[in-house]
């Protein structure tokens, strides 16, 4: 499979499917959408982190006693090893807490992250 033949033919039909809606009548306002959809306005260059500093979101104990997990999530929340079964209780990310808040509420809530920054957890 050509990965960027492919990627060519999907920012080509985006934009031929968005363009459909278009019906400006204002020929100033038409060339300068025209010209922004040219210059990638729909698709910008793709961004690329390595490394990120998440925001912290407290630890597992910091977010019981601001009552947003139940309070037995302090025993569930920890990283054990063999010589420490006990273990050492979890810092979370900001995202991951803001997310369990949002749950809390019972509201829906769309988590989106990179790999490896704890999306399953939330």
């Amino acid at each position: 499979m050509d990965a960027f033949g492919v990627l060519g033919k999907v920012l080509d039909d985006y934009q031929s499917f968005v363009s459909g809606f278009l019906n400006i009548k204002d020929p100033e306002v038409k060339a300068k959408v025209e010209s922004e959809i040219e210059n990638g306005l729909l698709w910008p260059e793709p961004w690329l982190a390595l490394n990120p500093a998440f925001e912290p979101g407290g630890t597992v104990s910091e977010l019981v006693d601001s009552n947003v997990p139940y309070p037995a999530n302090r025993e569930i929340f920890r990283a054990r090893t063999d010589e420490d079964p006990f273990g050492r209780e979890i810092a979370f990310h900001r995202h991951q807490s803001d997310a369990f808040a949002i749950a809390q509420r019972d509201e829906s809530y769309v988590l989106t992250t990179g790999t490896g920054s704890g999306k399953s957890m939330s």
